[in-house]
């Protein structure tokens, strides 16, 4: 038997939970005269007290569901009894994400679905909603409401979310995973990409493709990746600047491509995320201003694919689909009273160079990279030429 995690802070008593996990474990072994765990054993594998495994085994002999002989141990007494009180229903997890998103965004959309289709696979009911932004409230009644109404028992978080309501969550023992949220609390199931590690692998490619001065255009603050640009580019001898005008990404996206081009001209563009970009190149096209030989131009991706009007740009690809399957898998883990190997499972981000940013590489329409050292391996011609004058 694994060894298995209890929540003491849900409202059941500790030694229902147990006898529900007990239970879950037996219907593997559905012969009547089963032999099952000792009482000691029990205790040790769910990490309880004896007097807790006792009252357990003892609620689960007045079901009629195990007996127990003197030096014999512990047995199914009836395995129809087993399965009519405790065969599993399927399990409601939830997905929640602040107001504030748009559910139309590439990468929000991209997660959602992913969710649907590994809680379908693994057999889970799937709700999906979102909550009201709960910025500088003490409490956010409404975000308890919804949850408590719908009786989930779990839930993944799928944007960033106020502090509050997470500690809501922790402090009455809803389980839950965030994804992709930059690096959250060491107490808290996550999956995310390594952004660090993203952007060294992004600005290594700059360099070595013989260009200095970056613009960094975005629809919202990321306070990350201003830190990460500032602490990496002068190392690699790179200009950057970080450009943000909150709101919708279709509509700002030209606005902040027109500002950066004629006030800063940069020899790199990086556009956060597709609508942006998209709406970005809409003034690239208008302005005549050619990829790569004018700008050159990498985008975030979700899913690595180029849903571009040009369909050949380089994009840094988040895996928005590996990060929330491997979400549901973490809380579904979980759910099973198993305890997941890693707090925090990091998915690698992967930078697929194209010709809007880098050039065309024997003869190949775009290569993939997902580990920095890879870069090395490539020719880099106009590097070399660069360097050569």
């Amino acid at each position: 038997m694994e060894p298995t995690v209890l929540n003491a802070k849900q409202n059941k008593p500790l030694y229902l939970q147990l006898c529900e996990s007990l239970a879950q474990g037996f219907i593997a072994r559905l012969d009547d005269g089963g032999k099952l765990p000792s009482v000691r054993e029990i205790a040790r594998n769910y990490n309880v007290s004896m007097i807790t495994a006792i009252k357990a085994i003892d609620y689960l002999k007045s079901q009629g569901i195990v007996c127990g002989y003197q030096r014999k141990g512990l047995y199914i007494k009836d395995k129809d009894r087993l399965l009519e009180c405790y065969a599993s229903q399927p399990r409601t997890v939830g997905v929640t994400f602040l107001d504030i998103y748009n559910t139309s965004s590439a990468f929000l959309s991209t997660v959602i679905c992913a969710l649907s289709n590994e809680c379908s696979r693994l057999g889970l009911n799937l709700q999906i909603f979102s909550t009201p932004s709960s910025v500088g409230m003490k409490d956010n009644p409404l975000f308890w409401k919804n949850i408590k109404k719908k009786n989930l028992d779990g839930l993944i978080l799928a944007t960033r979310m106020p502090v509050n309501d997470v500690r809501l969550l922790q402090e009455n023992g809803i389980p839950f995973v965030w994804v992709n949220v930059g690096i959250p609390g060491e107490d808290v199931y996550s999956t995310i990409t390594n952004k660090l590690y993203s952007i060294n692998m992004c600005l290594l490619h700059i360099k070595k493709i013989g260009c200095r001065k970056i613009a960094v255009i975005s629809a919202e603050k990321d306070a990350d990746m201003q830190t990460y640009l500032g602490t990496l580019c002068p190392g690699y001898g790179l200009e950057y600047s970080f450009h943000v005008m909150e709101g919708a990404e279709k509509k700002v996206g030209y606005q902040l491509a027109r500002e950066v081009i004629e006030n800063h001209k940069p020899d790199i563009l990086f556009t956060r995320g597709t609508e942006l970009t998209i709406s970005a190149l809409g003034y690239l096209t208008e302005q005549r201003i050619s990829l790569p030989d004018d700008l050159g131009l990498i985008s975030y991706s979700s899913s690595g694919s180029s849903p571009f009007p040009a369909g050949n740009i380089t994009v840094l690809n988040t895996r928005a689909a590996a990060l929330a399957e491997q979400a549901v898998g973490v809380l579904n883990k979980i759910l099973e009273g198993k305890e997941p190997v890693e707090k925090r499972t990091v998915i690698p981000s992967e930078l697929i160079i194209r010709g809007s940013c880098g050039f065309p590489m024997g003869g190949k329409e775009e290569i993939t990279i997902a580990k920095i050292e890879d870069l090395d391996l490539l020719s880099y011609p106009a590097f070399q030429s660069a360097l050569e004058v």
